[in-house]
C-alpha cells in the first residue's frame, strides 16, 4: 500500500478494453468474496476511498491484477512473480497458486479486519540495514521490523508513541527517517489481535501448485503453491516483508528485467539499488502517479520491447483496416505531397511542423529550427553566448496552447493581436539555457492538452533543445485561458513592472545607458533590437518605463513579440540592476 492515487485506473478504463474487462471482473469477484466495492470508487470515489485500508487495498489489488492481465495481453508474460505484503495475493493468483476469488478473499477480508485497528499504530521508513533495524527495535517490544526492501531501506512498525520516539532518536543520529502515510501498523505486534479471526475467515482458501515460480517475501524462498493456506496469509500480515532478500534471489537466479505492477513505482528504486550490486537490471514501472495512464503504459511497453521482451506490436497498434490503393504502373505519374511547416490556417508556424501523436490525440509535438536571425536573437547575448530568452518561451507556450485549444479564443491568440490573447502563462521553469550557434538549432515543443493535461482547462508545454544527438529539456510552462477571456485589457507599448500610483512619469532617457551598462557588467549584453527602453525611472519601490516599439518589426504570428516581452522583463529587473536598491554584480 502507498502507490494509490485518486484517479488511478480511469484513463486506462476508458482507453483499453482489456484493462476495463479485467477491472469489471475484479469488481464482481471482490463483491462475491466479501470485500469492498471496486469499480465505482475507482472511477468516481473521493479521497477517503484511497486512504481507508478497507477500501484502498481492494482498489490496489484490482489495479494490480488488471494491469498484469493487460500486459500479458500485449505479450509481456512473466517468468516469475514476487509480491510485497498485500501484493502477494495478486502475485499468488498470477502464479496460478490461488484463484481470483481466493485472492480477492485474502485482500477483502484481511483489509476489513485491519480497518478495526485504524489509528492505533504508525510505520517509519528508514535508511537502516535489516540488522541495524532489528538492533534498534530489540528494546521496544511494541515495535517490529516490518519491511526490508534493500540493503539500506527498512520500515519499522508499531505503536505510535514508540515509533515517534525512535524517529526522534534516528533524527538525532543524523539517519534519514520518514513516517509512512498509513493508518494501520501492519507487520507489527498490533496485528496479533486479528490473526485468529483472519485464519478463520480464510479457512476456505484452496491453494494449488503454482505454474510460475513465486518468490515468497514471507518464507525467503520460492514457495510451493500448496503452502499458501490461511496460516501463510496470517504470516503475510504479521511477519516482516523480506523483499530485499527475494530481489537478491531473483537476480542470483538470472532474472534481469523487472516490471512493477502498481499505479506508481514504490519498489522500483529498491530493486534498482539491489540490482546495481549485481551488474544492473532493467526496471520498468507500469504507471506513474497522476501521469496519463495510456501513454505511460505504452512507454513501458516500448522500454520492455527495447529490452528484448516480445511485445505484440500488432495488438498495441493494430494495422489499419482500410485497403490502400494499388501500386501505380511505371508510366503513371504520381504526386507525393510534402508536409510543410504551416498551421491549418495556412500561416507560417514559428515552432515548426505540428504532429499529433496517433495513440494520444491530446499530445502534439512541434519540430522547428531557430537561428541567430530569428527574432534578432543575435542581439540577446548572455555571458558571451547567444541565448533564447525566457520571453520567447512564454510567447511560444501561449502560441502552441492556443493551437491545441482549437477555439475562437485560440485563433485570436495566433493572429498577433498585440497582446490581447486571453492566456495566462505560469510556472515557467528554465532548467537549462538554449544556446544558439552559427548554424540552426533544433527546438522540439511538446504540448499536452485535454485529458493529457495535469489540470482541466490547462495546457502543459515542454521544450527540448538538441545538441548533436542528445535532447535536453530547456523549459516547461503551464498555460490556461484567463478568467473573463475577451474582457482582458489590451496591452499598450508602455510597460510598468510595478503599479505606478505616485503620479510620476516614466523617467528620462539619460538613465537608459546606465541601465544597459549595468546589464553588461553582469554578462547581459543586449544589442539594438533588445534595447527597447526609451525612458526609465527606478525607485526603491519599483520601476516604470516607456518602450520604443516599431509595430512593423513585431512577429505578428505570436500573441506577443519576444523582443517586446523581454523589454518588459528588463523593466521588472531594473530595480535589482540599477538605482538605489541595486545588488552588486556578483550577487545578480
Amino acid at each position: 500500500q502507498g502507490g494509490q492515487w485518486r484517479g488511478m485506473g480511469r484513463d486506462l478504463y476508458r482507453r483499453d478494453t482489456v484493462f476495463a474487462r479485467h477491472l469489471r471482473r475484479c469488481d464482481a469477484v471482490m463483491a462475491e468474496a466479501g470485500g469492498a466495492e471496486v469499480l465505482r470508487p475507482l472511477l468516481e470515489g473521493g479521497d477517503d476511498a484511497f486512504i481507508n485500508v478497507a477500501t484502498a487495498q481492494p482498489l490496489l489489488f484490482a489495479m494490480q491484477v488488471s494491469l498484469a492481465r493487460t500486459l500479458e495481453h500485449y505479450g509481456v508474460t512473466p517468468h516469475a512473480v514476487v509480491g510485497h505484503s498485500m501484493g502477494e495475493a495478486a502475485a499468488a493468483h498470477l502464479a496460478g497458486a490461488i484463484s481470483l476469488h481466493d485472492a480477492a478473499a485474502v485482500i477483502g477480508r484481511r483489509s476489513r479486519l485491519m480497518d478495526s485497528l485504524t489509528g492505533t499504530g504508525a510505520m517509519l521508513a528508514t535508511e537502516l540495514s535489516l540488522a541495524e533495524a532489528e538492533h534498534l527495535c530489540a528494546g521496544t517490544p511494541t515495535v517490529s521490523v516490518a519491511v526490508s526492501n534493500s540493503a539500506r531501506s527498512t520500515v519499522l512498525s508499531g505503536a505510535k508513541e514508540d515509533i515517534g520516539r525512535l524517529a526522534a532518536e534516528l533524527t538525532g543520529r543524523g539517519i534519514f527517517n520518514r513516517l509512512v502515510r498509513v493508518q494501520v501498523a501492519s507487520h507489527s505486534p498490533q496485528m496479533d489481535a486479528i490473526l485468529p479471526p483472519l485464519r478463520k475467515v480464510l479457512s476456505d482458501v484452496r491453494p494449488t501448485e503454482s505454474r510460475l515460480p513465486l518468490y515468497s517475501t514471507v518464507l525467503g524462498r520460492v514457495a510451493n503453491g500448496t503452502e499458501l493456506t490461511a496460516d501463510y496469509w496470517a504470516c503475510n500480515l504479521r511477519d516482516p516483508v523480506l523483499f530485499g532478500a527475494a530481489t537478491e534471489q531473483l537476480l542470483g537466479d538470472g532474472f534481469d528485467c523487472f516490471v512493477e505492477i502498481s499505479p506508481h513505482p514504490v519498489l522500483s528504486p529498491s530493486v534498482e539499488e539491489t540490482a546495481a550490486e549485481h551488474g544492473g537490471a532493467v526496471v520498468v514501472p507500469a504507471l506513474r502517479r497522476e501521469q496519463p495512464e495510456w501513454p505511460t503504459l505504452l512507454s513501458a511497453l516500448g522500454r520492455l520491447y527495447e529490452a528484448g521482451v516480445p511485445v505484440r506490436a500488432e495488438d498495441v497498434n493494430p494495422p489499419a483496416r482500410a485497403t490502400p490503393p494499388p501500386l501505380p504502373f511505371p508510366w503513371q505519374r504520381v504526386s507525393t505531397p510534402v508536409l510543410g511547416g504551416v498551421t491549418n490556417r495556412g500561416r507560417t508556424n514559428p515552432v515548426g511542423v505540428r504532429t499529433q501523436l496517433p495513440h494520444d490525440p491530446d499530445v502534439s509535438v512541434y519540430a522547428g529550427r531557430l537561428d541567430t536571425g530569428t527574432w534578432s536573437l543575435a542581439d540577446h547575448v548572455v555571458e558571451g553566448q547567444v541565448i533564447l530568452p525566457a520571453a520567447a518561451f512564454v510567447a511560444l507556450a501561449a502560441y502552441v496552447s492556443a493551437e491545441a485549444a482549437d477555439s475562437p479564443q485560440a485563433q485570436r491568440a495566433s493572429r498577433g493581436s498585440g497582446g490581447e490573447a486571453p492566456w495566462t502563462v505560469r510556472d515557467l521553469a528554465l532548467p537549462r539555457s538554449l544556446p544558439l550557434g552559427p548554424g540552426e538549432t533544433t527546438l522540439q515543443t511538446t504540448v499536452r492538452a485535454g485529458s493529457a493535461s495535469p489540470s482541466v482547462g490547462e495546457t502543459e508545454v515542454t521544450f527540448h533543445g538538441r545538441d548533436g544527438q542528445t535532447w535536453t529539456q530547456v523549459a516547461t510552462a503551464r498555460v490556461a485561458p484567463c478568467p473573463g477571456g475577451d474582457t482582458q485589457d489590451a496591452v499598450d507599448a508602455r510597460a510598468t513592472a510595478f503599479p505606478r500610483d505616485d503620479g510620476t512619469d516614466a523617467g528620462d532617457a539619460d538613465r537608459v545607458p546606465d541601465f544597459y551598462r549595468s546589464c553588461a557588467a553582469r554578462g547581459l549584453e543586449f544589442g539594438q533590437q533588445y534595447r527597447l527602453i526609451g525612458r526609465l525611472s527606478v525607485t526603491a519601490a519599483g520601476a516604470a518605463a516607456d518602450l520604443d516599439v516599431d509595430p512593423r518589426r513585431a512577429d505578428s504570428r505570436l500573441p506577443v513579440d519576444p523582443r517586446l516581452l523581454d523589454a518588459v522583463f528588463q523593466v521588472a529587473a531594473a530595480p535589482l540592476l540599477t538605482g538605489p536598491g541595486a545588488l552588486p554584480p556578483d550577487r545578480t
